[in-house]
């Protein structure tokens, strides 16, 4: 039909993983006093400035994972803020769900892994 307005998708509200189900999460979504948005390689400078060392993170689905050890071969990827910002990028519907990022207090002599 000409002229007409293209509809936003709003399927993603009525996924399990929408922040959409109940009355706390729809006001953290919609009404949010202060947002931030932060990228891999920034929480890993975060956490080196705060003397932690990256271990890695948990995606919700373990397929994810298993698909970043396909790309990744070597086991030190996983320690790298820049892999898995890498990984985001090339597959960003791997991050619509919450994940874990695994920290601990940095080793003496040790640097940051970004």
């Amino acid at each position: 039909m000409a002229g007409a307005v293209a509809q936003p998708d709003l399927g993603m509200l009525l996924s399990p993983a929408s922040d959409f189900w109940t009355l706390s999460e729809c006001r953290d979504l919609i009404f949010h006093v202060e947002e931030h948005r932060f990228t891999l390689p920034g929480i890993g400078a975060m956490l080196e400035a705060c003397g932690l060392e990256f271990l890695g993170l948990e995606p919700e689905r373990p397929s994810d994972r298993t698909r970043f050890a396909a790309e990744h071969p070597d086991p030190a990827a996983a320690r790298s803020p820049a892999a898995w910002h890498g990984f985001e990028t090339r597959h960003p519907d791997t991050f619509g769900g919450t994940y874990r990022i695994w920290a601990r207090q940095a080793r003496q002599g040790r640097t940051g892994s970004r």
